[in-house]
């Protein structure tokens, strides 16, 4: 249970014109279990550079590669997904790198993503639908991962 004024906590995040002066919230007031409310909120709000701050500080990784992802900061974002190292953090990253033609860091996303089999097909999947070579490219390791075996 958050303990500290959870309200009065977003709303200083909300009105706060400049973003670094998120770091100067009271130490009292850093708890990470409140950060993580606080920071839930004002991501589901759309201030992803507050959310991103709180994220960072708390640290959640996963978390913070949503935002940066949202922010199209897509190198910050796998860094951070490869700290959370969870397969939707992943899946998440690699998605959008692909639908901003961020191929390299779409592919290295999903030579993380191939480790686990339960997760190959659905990025098969994705290579499968996938138009332009250049997208189909950044998918072709989790292609050929679930295609390789039925080729002979």
């Amino acid at each position: 249970m958050c303990w500290c004024d959870f309200s009065s906590v977003a709303k200083f995040v909300q009105q706060t014109p400049c973003v670094h002066l998120l770091r100067l919230l009271p130490p009292l007031l850093m708890v990470p279990i409140c950060l993580q409310s606080v920071g839930d909120r004002i991501f589901d709000e759309g201030l992803y550079e507050a959310a991103r701050i709180l994220f960072a500080h708390i640290p959640n990784y996963g978390r913070l590669a949503s935002c940066l992802v949202r922010l199209h900061q897509f190198q910050p974002a796998v860094e951070a997904a490869r700290k959370a190292n969870s397969p939707r953090t992943w899946k998440e990253v690699c998605y959008a790198c692909v639908d901003e033609n961020e191929f390299r860091l779409a592919q290295l996303c999903g030579l993380n993503i191939i480790i686990n089999a339960d997760d190959l097909e659905e990025v098969s999947m994705t290579a499968d639908d996938v138009s332009d070579e250049a997208s189909a490219h950044a998918c072709l390791p989790c292609w050929l991962q679930v295609h390789a075996p039925n080729v002979a």
